[in-house]
């Protein structure tokens, strides 16, 4: 995005346009349309109103702060049915808003994606309610085999509260989880290899604390160049530029007698992970050395 591009997404954002963007592009929502019970709000807390507050400042992130390019978002938008697995990094998930944002601005009808969450959350006070009203899925069973068996885009990290690595560690990614696998076979889901990167130039953990994990409510202490020095504001991701890359669907369809065999099953979210790794490595050669750019 050239400085003319950014300062005219700025303008419309202060102006309103970006908000009046929102609402209509709500409106073309099958998702929410289908899912919206009594009152309008779907089973799991979120309806038009609520979304038309958060999603303006989801997509100003977007576009203005993090200035994000996506490619190949064209052949999972197309798709009724998909689960997205990127790579992911804490304690930030500013890799979920940017692909919500991603399929939600940029396809045509524009698409809702129900990222899963980790269930930590569902006992932070304003968080689980920020979650739920913004049509995202806490991590239970009950919640995730519902989401499932309709016709969703359903966005995983399987590097799970894992997802934190030192700067110098970069794009390695951490074991992957099964349990995408499982859902993935059992309801027909095919699986979008992601690539994202931009999270971990943002986040910019330099250290961790280890001696400190679990006796102040965090997975883990981060020390950032921002965090602690300038208390919980430093927490706020850095402005780095966001790139992310659908990779082509794999479909696992066939494996369903491998259902009950966790080394089997263990193997194919080996093949995965090893795509996701493959596409961050390739694409992080063709990027300059300088991440906010």
């Amino acid at each position: 995005m050239g400085v003319k591009e950014w300062a005219s997404e700025f303008q419309r954002f202060v102006e309103g346009g970006l908000e009046r963007e929102v609402y209509a592009r709500l409106d073309r929502v099958q998702e929410l349309k289908r899912d919206a019970g009594e009152g309008g709000y779907d089973p799991f807390g979120a309806n038009r109103e609520d979304l038309a507050q958060v999603m303006p400042w989801v997509c100003f992130l977007y576009k203005c702060y993090f200035r994000t390019e996506v490619y190949g978002l064209e052949r999972v938008a197309a798709m009724k049915r998909a689960l997205i697995i990127p790579n992911h990094m804490t304690p930030a998930p500013v890799d979920a808003v940017n692909i919500a944002a991603a399929l939600f601005l940029e396809p045509e009808p524009p698409r809702m994606v129900r990222a899963v969450v980790h269930y930590m959350l569902a006992d932070l006070p304003f968080l689980n309610m920020l979650v739920s009203r913004a049509g995202q899925i806490i991590g239970c069973p009950d919640n995730v085999q519902r989401i499932f068996r309709e016709d969703n885009l359903i966005l995983l990290f399987p590097e799970g509260a894992g997802a934190f690595r030192l700067y110098k560690n970069r794009y390695k990614l951490n074991e992957f989880q099964i349990g995408f696998m499982e859902m993935a076979i059992r309801y027909g889901y095919p699986i979008v290899p992601t690539a994202v990167i931009g999270s971990e130039e943002s986040t910019m953990i330099l250290h961790e604390l280890k001696a400190l994990n679990g006796k102040l409510g965090f997975i883990n202490f981060p020390i950032t160049p921002t965090f602690p020095w300038l208390g919980l504001p430093g927490l706020f991701p850095m402005p780095a530029k966001f790139r992310i890359w659908f990779g082509e669907p794999m479909d696992f369809s066939e494996h369903r007698d491998k259902l009950d065999r966790p080394d089997e099953i263990r193997a194919l979210v080996q093949q995965v992970k090893q795509r996701v790794q493959d596409m961050l490595d390739e694409h992080r050669a063709e990027l300059p050395a300088v991440p906010f750019f």
